[in-house]
């Protein structure tokens, strides 16, 4: 099994005539200002796409692989589930993982980790995807908009 790309986007488009695949939006840096008390994640649909190929395309093959999102500091978060992977009919297979939201651990470098199980059942990175957390300040939005003073009187 071969690893080919991971992606890391807005969202995915998949051609209905060509059934090829538009990625839209891809991230690499991300500027949140959170509200106030909101410390461990914040909302976004998002995607993690994958490419897979068989690695001798005569041969069908089947696996399993899983994404893990690495803090700044190098924490795993967020729950690891595990993929199938099935090239027994195709020779190329894309995956796409909705993300309706992401764990926030403070600002720097996080790191996707695309993992593939190996036949020990074990665990091999075969990409990193990074993308860079900024964490702005958030304006506090006036109650009252100040008016100006009338020239007339």
């Amino acid at each position: 099994m071969e690893h080919v790309w991971t992606v890391f986007c807005r969202r995915t488009i998949i051609d209905s005539e060509t059934g090829q695949i538009g990625i839209i939006d891809c991230i690499d840096d991300l500027s949140i200002a959170p509200r106030a008390g909101q410390k461990k994640a914040f909302t976004m649909d998002c995607v993690v796409a994958t490419l897979w190929a068989r690695s001798d395309v005569t041969k069908p093959e089947r696996g399993r692989f899983r994404v893990r999102l690495l803090t700044p500091s190098g924490i795993s978060l967020g729950e690891q589930q595990i993929y199938p992977l099935d090239l027994e009919q195709n020779r190329w297979l894309r995956t796409r993982m909705a993300l309706p939201g992401l764990p926030i651990d403070g600002a720097g470098r996080y790191v996707f980790v695309t993992e593939l199980e190996e036949e020990d059942g074990g665990w091999r990175s075969v990409a990193r995807t990074p993308y860079e957390l900024e964490i702005q300040p958030r304006e506090e939005t006036p109650t009252e908009v100040p008016r100006k003073k009338s020239r007339h009187k």
